[in-house]
């Protein structure tokens, strides 16, 4: 006897359209479909609100970063490297903290580092190629 696919959204339209029906008792259901009344309740209420939509899987993705820089410090860090291009991290760090020594969080090398990356305000680095060439010459 071959095993009987099903897809989880039609599993949660029959549950949903057990529930409508109104023949069996929730928790009965609940157990049928071996899930949890709290499950059950969670794909009534979505069902309810935005319809066959509400009963899809949702994103687990984080809405917002907890520990995102503000964005007054990046419009600092971005206004100081635009006023001095040639500094970088290791500068302006520094040059942030005694100009504004009062801010609770100054954002470490590397933050300020991704911060002005993002805005493409560093160039990448070349490879050193003569290195390279040389060391396949003479391997250490």
């Amino acid at each position: 006897m071959p095993w009987k696919e099903t897809k989880v959204i039609e599993e949660r339209i029959k549950f949903i359209a057990a529930v409508k029906s109104g023949q069996w008792c929730f928790a009965d259901l609940c157990r049928d479909f071996n899930i949890s009344r709290k499950t059950g309740y969670k794909y009534l209420k979505n069902y309810e609100s935005e319809g066959i939509d509400g009963l899809k899987d949702k994103s687990r993705k984080r809405i917002t970063q907890s520990n995102e820089t503000p964005e007054k410090i990046v419009h600092l860090i971005v206004s100081l490297r635009e006023d001095h291009p040639s500094w970088g991290p290791k500068k302006l760090r520094p040059i942030l903290k005694a100009k504004f020594h009062r801010m609770k969080q100054i954002p470490s090398e590397t933050t300020i580092g991704n911060i002005l990356r993002k805005k493409g305000l560093v160039k990448p680095k070349k490879k050193d190629q003569e290195f390279h060439s040389l060391y396949f010459l003479f391997p250490m």
